[in-house]
């Protein structure tokens, strides 16, 4: 028979959170991609603006696929992204994040 049971009737993935990281400094697109190699393994999705010698960059990451191209869309020093993945601890993403500036 079929399922028909919709959508709504099932829970998330359990451990799924989000970490928004933010700092000042120019990155290092080099030391940013390793960083998000190190953790693919928890890792869904990462996007975000950074600040790079070469100008502001769009990042993402999907899929152990790294993206970065040149944007206008930083309008401040500052740089950030957003991770989402399974338990990724708050602390320990931040710590790594600031580790990839130059």
């Amino acid at each position: 028979s079929w399922n028909t049971r919709s959508h709504l009737d099932t829970a998330p993935p359990t451990g799924v959170n989000s970490v928004t990281m933010k700092s000042d400094g120019v990155f290092s697109t080099g030391k940013l991609r390793a960083f998000l190699n190190r953790h693919s393994d928890k890792l869904l999705r990462a996007k975000g603006f950074i600040m790079t010698p070469d100008g502001p960059f769009l990042v993402e990451w999907v899929g152990d696929r790294f993206f970065y191209k040149p944007s206008d869309s930083l309008h401040s020093n500052e740089s950030s992204m957003v991770l989402i993945g399974f338990k990724l601890n708050i602390k320990e993403m931040n710590a790594a994040f600031k580790a990839c500036r130059i």
